[in-house]
């Protein structure tokens, strides 16, 4: 924790993350019986953390609003404070702290599942749960723990030590989730085997370990696949080996391996195959990736109507200069407008300048 916290900070924050680990507890009881509850607690306990980490940064970020913050009405938390999406981008460009973009959407699934439920309505949650309501709370809630978890006890370890052993607990309770998506995968064993039987190609998906990614979309040389045990989607490359032209599945960081003479690929193989040849005296079409933020060099190349990053694998449906330092930069929902002061993926943007 930040020393130069006071210690009613620290209070608040102790109570923060205190709030967000009981909702969780509560979360993981109410899921057989209540899913529509377990969700919304989920949801919460996961702003809580988020919350928790922002206030180590200046209490007045906890507010929707900053520029109106006040210190009576934070004492009496009378305030609309910060959602899941600002408190995310804040810790961006406020802290520099980058949130993997798979974790990203995997928290915006959640919250977009607690948003419908509460604004709204889900036909699923009227009637007694089923194995389907499960089928769909479950997965997004570990997928989603995953990747806080991994904050918590990584890079936020610091922050959050005097409550390691209560994640760990947390952690413990959470993996009966993964029981739950082994059992799902021991029922769907022979659908699987079935498509397969059928001609239609699956892959050991990258999260849960099942040999139950379903290929469901291909724009050679890239294939899209959606696990049908944990619902997440990956993306992967089949190129050519370069010695023996036998296929080399590419999957994210240019990584992979002929399984014939043993090639490994790398960033510089896959940009050296697919990115467009470029005449030096005009300006190059490779870009910087806002996803993974790679900054080596630019590993984002025009595929399509869109860019595709070598490094993450991702489609990049938007992309233009940076307004400071004109670098390149592809990206979804990259947001140009504020690059001049923000920056992006090789500068800090003219506000770091004016600090500094």
């Amino acid at each position: 924790m930040n020393k130069k916290m006071s210690i009613n900070l620290q209070k608040c924050f102790d109570s923060l993350t205190c709030n967000a680990i009981d909702f969780l507890e509560k979360s993981v009881t109410e899921l057989d019986n209540s899913p529509k509850y377990s969700v919304i607690h989920f949801c919460s306990a996961i702003e809580l953390f988020f919350k928790a980490r922002l206030l180590v940064e200046h209490w007045s970020l906890i507010f929707k609003k900053p520029e109106n913050a006040q210190l009576s009405k934070f004492k009496a938390g009378d305030f609309n404070s910060v959602s899941m999406d600002e408190a995310i981008n804040r810790l961006k460009n406020i802290s520099g702290e980058k949130i993997e973009n798979k974790a990203e959407q995997c928290f915006k699934i959640v919250r977009n599942h607690r948003n419908q439920l509460i604004h709204f309505f889900n036909e699923k949650y009227i009637v007694k749960p089923d194995n389907a309501t499960l089928d769909e709370v479950i997965p997004e809630q570990y997928a989603a723990w995953f990747y806080l978890h991994s904050l918590l006890i990584s890079k936020w370890q610091p922050i959050f030590k005097d409550y390691l052993e209560k994640i760990e607990k947390l952690n413990h309770l959470m993996q009966r989730h993964k029981k739950y998506l082994s059992a799902k995968h021991e029922e769907m064993k022979p659908a699987i085997l079935n498509d397969k039987t059928n001609g239609i190609q699956y892959e050991k998906c990258y999260f849960c370990n099942f040999d139950a990614a379903k290929v469901d979309g291909s724009y050679d040389p890239l294939f899209s696949c959606t696990c049908r045990i944990c619902n997440m989607r990956s993306n992967f490359l089949v190129i050519a080996c370069p010695k023996c032209e036998t296929d080399i599945k590419v999957e994210d960081l240019g990584l992979g391996e002929c399984q014939k003479c043993g090639f490994v690929s790398d960033i510089n193989f896959l940009l050296q195959e697919l990115a467009p040849d470029e005449d030096p005296k005009e300006e190059s079409l490779r870009a910087y990736c806002s996803n993974c933020e790679y900054s080596a060099e630019p590993t984002a190349i025009p595929f399509g109507d869109s860019y595709l990053c070598l490094n993450c694998l991702e489609l990049l449906d938007e992309h233009g200069h940076c307004g400071y330092c004109n670098d390149l930069i592809a990206g979804s929902g990259y947001n140009l407008e504020s690059s001049y002061c923000c920056g992006c993926v090789m500068c800090e943007g003219s506000l770091a300048q004016d600090r500094s």
